[in-house]
Parts: structure tokens; C-alpha cells; sequence
């Protein structure tokens, strides 16, 4: 893990060679007028969470980095592979800014159209057995 300060700290590069590192611990942290460059040096594994800035206050992170909103969709590359990752300001302990991997958009399709299918036969089935019943009636 490396984090280098550039340009009067308004640039953060964040180097994760490992998800357990942590770039960025403080007690209050200003993300508004700042920029992050996140790096990633290890495989991780779907549901991996790096956390970016470990916000020990009780406040909440100070506005969002210029170029990292809440819930967006960041994409790391290592090895000659992307992974995809979502961010979260209130992630951790509630204050903390996070990045957690995400299956790919593919797989995240397959799945959701699964839970979706899953989800209609699961009524249907539903609504036969108050049918069965109605009639029983």
C-alpha cells in the first residue's frame, strides 16, 4: 500500500498490494476539492471491501472526492484483468469510504434475472396453492 500526496495534497494516489491495507486513517477527513487515484496489486475476490479513508470520528467524511461519488462504479485493473468495484462512503463502521468488488456485469445480469425467475414461479406457485385452496373451500 502506498499513498502519496501530490500537487498540495489535492491529488490521493492509493496503492492496495493487499485488502487489509488502509491508505487513509483519520480522526476527520475533507474529501471536497481533493482527487483519488485508487491502484490495485492483488487479485480479489467478488465481495472484497478495500477500505480507502478509516474515519475514526464520529462525523461522517467531509463531501465526496471530485472524482468518486457515492455508489459509483469504479473499475481496478491488475494483471491484465478489471475488476469492478462500487463505492460507499458510509461503509465500515458507518463513516469510512470504501470500494467492494462486484461480480461482473454479466454474471451480476445473470443473477439478478435468476432471483427474478426465481421470484415469479415462487407467486405463481403462490397463487396455485390459494387457488387449490380457495376451491377446497
Amino acid at each position: 500500500m502506498a499513498l502519496s500526496p501530490a500537487r498540495a495534497a489535492e491529488v490521493l494516489e492509493a496503492v492496495f498490494s493487499a485488502a487489509t491495507e488502509v491508505p487513509v486513517t483519520a480522526g476527520s477527513f475533507t474529501a471536497t476539492g481533493q482527487t483519488i487515484h485508487l491502484s490495485l496489486g492483488f487479485v480479489p475476490a467478488t465481495g472484497t471491501t478495500l477500505t480507502v479513508v478509516k474515519n475514526t470520528g464520529l462525523d461522517f467524511i467531509h463531501g465526496t472526492f471530485d472524482n468518486l461519488a457515492q455508489g459509483q462504479a469504479v473499475d481496478l485493473d491488475f494483471g491484465g484483468t478489471t475488476y469492478h468495484f462500487v463505492a460507499n462512503y458510509y461503509g465500515g463502521t458507518g463513516n469510512d469510504l470504501v470500494v467492494t468488488a462486484i461480480p461482473e456485469p454479466s454474471t451480476t445480469a445473470a443473477i439478478l434475472g435468476l432471483l427474478v425467475f426465481s421470484g415469479v414461479a415462487a407467486h405463481r406457485a403462490k397463487k396455485r396453492r390459494t387457488a387449490v385452496a380457495t376451491e377446497m373451500i
